[in-house]
């Protein structure tokens, strides 16, 4: 069965040619392990991703990690999707 290389989509750039779109994290999040969704709730913020996780990321479609961190609206969806509901 063919799986693509990640969840990245490939769409025309302003001048015609392949530009990589990534998923927002609405539609990665769900894709990931829940070892992993449990590394960004027990690492909050964190100024680097380890490299596994920056992977898993990728590859559901997110943002690439390797050399940085999420962004900051990222790290509130996580936060949010953490808190307990009365």
């Amino acid at each position: 069965m063919y799986q693509p290389l990640s969840a990245h989509t490939v769409e025309p750039d302003d001048n015609g040619g392949p530009e990589m779109t990534e998923k927002s994290i609405e539609q990665w999040w769900p894709e990931l392990h829940t070892a992993t969704k449990q590394w960004f709730r027990q690492n909050l913020r964190a100024e680097s991703v380890e490299p596994d996780v920056a992977l898993e990321v990728y590859d559901a479609g997110g943002p690439d990690l390797k050399d940085t961190t999420l962004a900051q609206k990222d790290w509130d969806f996580i936060e949010t999707q953490s808190e307990f509901v009365d």
